[in-house]
């Protein structure tokens, strides 16, 4: 970043819904702010959606505590003065000409911006607003003051979307399923449609300005030959000679121009309410069944999320023991995709989907599902910083599991959590409650004594070794010293803060291990 932003040119970077960003990306701004000179961070959020212990919030909390300058901006809804100015510029009219309509408008739409705007429009294209031949815009008041328009934006823009074609709204309530961004490569799955048949229905959409390609290249995607034979002459020649092909079958279709965005997410809000309410989780199941069938194995890691939430909005669906196993696999695949992309709170909140998949049977019927969702559930509260239900979870497997090769992980987080509350006493002893499981039990304070002898034993041990051959011991082959190891060596750090003479003892233990059964 350094590279970009310098004191000869400074950086400015712009990120909008940063109520929705996810952990990783708010510890990157974080690092970005606080090591970074010469960069201008701004960042849109909504406030009403951000409470005092949103991330978003501990993370500027930090960054000020830190000493980094934080200006807060609070964007007021438009004033009367402020729609008034609008309709004045709008309709090519004096101030005082277009306080009428002003007062109407802000009647309906207190001052939003993004309604304002969208209701203006609406107004003109059901011709309530027209350009008379005299050379003027007039507006019949009265009518539009008796207009049923609700003053609620999402069904005000849903009233909208109905005024499209059905084929329209019948992809674009499957592409709000989706979210706020979808492409057309996905709605021909889930649509059961050729991409030529979407991408043609998605056509009124984008004349209605209620959704936006991601990219120019969408006037490949025309409804009619007339309508490509209008533009082409302003065409360029490769795009002109492409589109008067005028039967293109999906196959033909290029790939780069599949990608679109709602207009605002109160559109995607106002689509999606479309879909009657007991028709919902039904629409999201057939959309993850079908989106399941229809990717290559090699491919679904990367649509593993979008699967995964579709089904789990219609967790309520899945009734049969094994249809809720397979959700339960899905979810814990889902965890561990998150806790490896640092995102915890999203690994906490599949783990726990997974776990209440399964119930108090899993133990029994899926014991080893069921285990690795519970170790998941445990380690991502604590990685998340969710510390006052660690204990329990962690209580609930050790109450469960009776193999002390199961209870490994559990032991792992719970130990890694004395460690980090500076409770190294709870951890050490752990740490021996498990070893001693696995098989090597050492006392709790070891004497001066004791320690002599562990470490002239380990010195015969090392005697004749020489460092290659140290480096050349085979890799231990059996889980259970690899877990004893393991335990061991996280025991070490809570031993050098609080028992020296313990330490000792886990250093030449661990020596001896290694030389009797190999390298970790």
């Amino acid at each position: 970043m350094e590279i970009f932003a310098t004191a000869a040119h400074p950086l400015t970077i712009f990120l909008d819904d940063l109520q929705w960003a996810d952990s990783a990306s708010l510890k990157l701004i974080k690092l970005l702010l606080t090591n970074t000179r010469h960069l201008l961070l701004l960042g849109a959020y909504r406030d009403h959606e951000v409470s005092s212990f949103h991330p978003l919030q501990l993370m500027l909390q930090k960054l000020e505590k830190a000493g980094t300058i934080i200006k807060t901006i609070t964007l007021l809804p438009f004033s009367l003065e402020d729609t008034n100015q609008l309709v004045s510029d709008t309709l090519h009219c004096d101030l005082e000409t277009a306080q009428p309509l002003t007062r109407l408008i802000d009647l309906k739409t207190k001052g939003n911006p993004f309604f304002t705007t969208r209701f203006l429009k609406a107004l003109h294209a059901d011709r309530q607003i027209t350009f008379n031949s005299d050379g003027y815009w007039e507006c019949d008041l009265v009518r539009v003051q008796s207009l049923a328009i609700t003053d609620d934006v999402v069904a005000f823009m849903a009233e909208q979307l109905q005024k499209l074609p059905s084929k329209t709204q019948q992809v674009i309530k499957l592409a709000a399923c989706i979210g706020d961004r979808f492409d057309i490569d996905t709605l021909a799955i889930i649509a059961e449609q050729p991409r030529l048949n979407i991408a043609t229905a998605l056509w009124e959409g984008l004349q209605a300005g209620l959704i936006l390609p991601t990219s120019q290249m969408y006037q490949f995607f025309q409804p009619s030959q007339a309508e490509v034979l209008k533009q082409s002459a302003s065409l360029p020649v490769s795009i002109s000679k492409l589109s008067l092909r005028g039967n293109l079958n999906s196959s033909e279709l290029p790939p780069l121009n599949s990608s679109y965005r709602f207009l605002h997410d109160r559109v995607q809000q106002a689509a999606y309410s479309l879909i009657p309410l007991g028709n919902q989780q039904q629409t999201h199941l057939q959309i993850g069944k079908l989106l399941l069938a229809n990717t290559p194995k090699d491919q679904k890691a990367k649509r593993l999320f979008e699967i995964v939430n579709h089904f789990n909005i219609a967790i309520n669906l899945f009734r049969q023991p094994a249809d809720r196993k397979m959700l339960a696999q899905l979810n814990f695949e889902a965890a561990q995709k998150s806790k490896a992309a640092t995102a915890y709170s999203s690994a906490f909140n599949y783990a726990q989907i997974g776990t209440s998949l399964l119930g108090e049977s899993g133990w029994n019927q899926q014991y080893r599902l069921t285990l690795c969702l519970h170790e998941t559930l445990a380690e991502a509260a604590f990685l998340n910083g969710d510390f006052g239900i660690v204990p329990k979870l962690v209580q609930i497997v050790f109450d469960r599991v009776q193999i002390p090769l199961d209870r490994f992980k559990t032991y792992e987080t719970i130990i890694q959590f004395h460690i980090l509350q500076k409770q190294y006493q709870q951890a050490i002893d752990r740490g021996l409650e498990i070893m001693c499981q696995l098989g090597v039990e050492l006392s709790p304070q070891p004497s001066k004594l004791n320690v002599v002898i562990e470490l002239a034993k380990t010195k015969i041990a090392l005697w004749d070794k020489s460092t290659e051959q140290l480096i050349a011991l085979p890799a231990i082959p059996t889980p259970t010293q690899r877990s004893l190891l393991r335990i061991l060596t996280l025991s070490i750090i809570p031993a050098f803060l609080s028992s020296p003479n313990l330490m000792v003892m886990l250093v030449t233990t661990g020596i001896r291990l290694t030389l009797r059964y190999g390298n970790t």
